[in-house]
């Protein structure tokens, strides 16, 4: 993270719950599991975040058997122009606590950014985290005394079209890439959502209103 000098995080959403985040700190994680099954219009579902291995094959083979002869030998059908073989987890490994990020050098403050419209389709605000390592220091704190392990970190993006190996928790196909994810993800193998409360945020938060123009300008406080 020390290529970058500025940080902000941003939670998109419902005036209601954005106060509860500001006020209270209230987290509400839900499981891995949710998101892998969800089918909305802002792209908040990604049936890949239960993956954790993917093979890609060029050329797949596809042979089948006769079902009541389990004995018989496989016929080739023919060849597939790519295949994919991927394995999930059995049981939900945790929960996410998703925010947008911005990751900004020196020269690109008082530049103006817009916001996506799958980001805009959650709500008509949204509560910017201008102390990003406050925040972080808080969280741990408060995961910590509840004896929950957890970790942290900005989604890489890939294109998963192309790629076999292991595939994290901190990683997503490139088409979600106008998220600018950051994510918090606590280890919780119940498969039910996870509400939180880190202790108010109003000395390093802001709740605004999306205005006409859909854009976010950050200046230097220094200067």
């Amino acid at each position: 993270m020390s290529e970058h000098k500025y940080f902000a995080l941003l939670k998109f959403g419902k005036l209601e719950h954005l106060e509860a985040l500001r006020h209270r700190g209230h987290l509400h994680c839900k499981p891995l599991n949710y998101f892998a099954d969800l089918k909305d219009e802002c792209h908040r579902g990604d049936p890949l975040e239960k993956v954790n291995y993917m093979h890609n094959i060029d050329g797949a083979e596809i042979r089948i058997k006769d079902v009541d002869a389990p004995d018989s030998e496989y016929k080739r059908l023919g060849t597939a122009d790519t295949g994919v073989f991927q394995k999930s987890y059995e049981i939900s490994p945790g929960n996410l606590f998703c925010t947008y990020s911005f990751r900004l050098d020196k020269e690109e403050l008082q530049r103006e950014f817009t916001i996506p419209e799958d980001c805009r389709k959650l709500g008509n605000h949204y509560l910017v985290i201008k102390d990003f390592e406050e925040f972080i220091q808080r969280a741990g704190k408060r995961l910590s005394e509840l004896n929950l392990t957890a970790r942290h970190g900005f989604v890489g993006y890939k294109d998963f079209s192309k790629f076999t190996g292991t595939k994290t928790v901190f990683e997503k196909d490139i088409t979600f890439e106008f998220q600018k994810e950051f994510r918090i993800f606590i280890t919780n193998p119940t498969d039910l959502p996870l509400d939180i409360e880190i202790g108010s945020l109003e000395d390093i938060s802001e709740i605004c209103l999306i205005d006409d123009e859909h854009v976010i300008t950050f200046f230097d406080v220094n200067e």
